[in-house]
């Protein structure tokens, strides 16, 4: 019988009615959730904070929850979007993100674009609608890089 416990450690960190980023701590796992139409800075002092967190280890996984996000991204946006994600890599947040989209094909066809831009740079996007699938594919590749 698998004994290990999973860690989770919660802070909101902005809300304005129905908008909201979150971030997490699950285990190996970074997860920022995206609620409503919130800014383009709002996911990046997110991660900010989380890195500056005690519990914040080197590896960590990053996994961005946006099923239930109504912001409306650019091109323009997500190249940025992309060229901050490769600027996590030295601080310690591991080469391979997860997004969790909603059915919707403009959600899909960004994280696509996004994902493009991260492979270019040796990055690795996975693009699920399911979350669990989402955490599994991530812990999965981070068990296998420590040996187990």
């Amino acid at each position: 019988m698998d004994t290990t416990t999973q860690t989770v450690y919660y802070v909101c960190l902005f809300s304005r009615g129905s908008t909201a980023v979150t971030w997490q701590f699950r285990d190996s796992v970074l997860v920022i959730t995206l609620v409503g139409k919130h800014s383009f800075e709002e996911p990046i002092q997110a991660v900010t904070d989380a890195i500056g967190d005690p519990q914040f280890h080197p590896g960590t996984s990053l996994l961005f929850d946006s099923r239930k996000s109504e912001a409306k991204r650019s091109a323009e946006d997500v190249r940025a979007r992309a060229h901050w994600m490769v600027s996590l890599v030295p601080q310690g947040i591991s080469a391979r993100f997860a997004i969790v989209i909603s059915s919707q094909l403009h959600q899909y066809g960004l994280a696509r674009m996004l994902g493009i831009h991260l492979d270019l740079q040796g990055l690795i996007l996975g693009i699920f609608t399911d979350f669990e699938e989402a955490m599994r594919w991530l812990t999965a590749k981070a068990a296998q890089a420590n040996g187990n």
